[in-house]
């Protein structure tokens, strides 16, 4: 999935699938050719369009894709009220994420923040699942609040787990 990309809750993608499924023909080959898939990824014209539309989502969900948000984007000039639904909750989730980044922002030094977005676009670019990229932001998120906000007298750091004094 792609960094950029929005999540669908399965009811979401069982209603985009039905919005897939319901367009015209030709309204199915002008988002084909609006996406512009490699060749060979979508099946043949003559297959059920319910077979070309799978094809089209699997690989607009997969690293090479374009990701969900431009599917959807396209799928804009083709209104259905199965689609403004779909819309209504990425808009949602996307507001969501924002307002979650500009409270992390408040919490934690700006720079941090842009190398916490640097890394995410790193593993997301490498391929790596989005569980993945989440947990290794928030291992990451946890150690920064524990350096930024508990307080560890540095005379303390060197010392063995038995000792609990420093020598004067």
């Amino acid at each position: 999935m792609n960094s950029k990309d929005i999540e669908l809750s399965p009811i979401q993608r069982l209603k985009l699938s039905e919005v897939m499924n319901s367009l015209l023909s030709a309204h199915f080959n002008q988002v084909v050719i609006a996406l512009a898939p490699p060749h060979g990824i979508i099946a043949p014209k003559d297959a059920p369009q319910s077979d070309r539309a799978f094809d089209l989502i699997q690989w607009v969900e997969s690293p090479t894709g374009p990701g969900l948000e431009t599917l959807l984007e396209i799928l804009q000039h083709f209104p259905s009220p199965e689609l403004e639904e779909i819309l209504t909750a990425a808009s949602t989730q996307a507001r969501y994420h924002a307002s979650a980044m500009a409270r992390l922002m408040a919490l934690l030094p700006e720079e941090t923040a842009a190398e916490l977005g640097i890394l995410q676009r790193r593993m997301a670019k490498a391929n790596a699942s989005t569980w993945e990229i989440r947990l290794r932001l928030l291992e990451e998120i946890i150690i920064l609040l524990w350096v930024f906000y508990v307080r560890i007298k540095l005379e303390n750091l060197g010392l063995p787990a038995g000792d609990l004094k420093r020598d004067a």
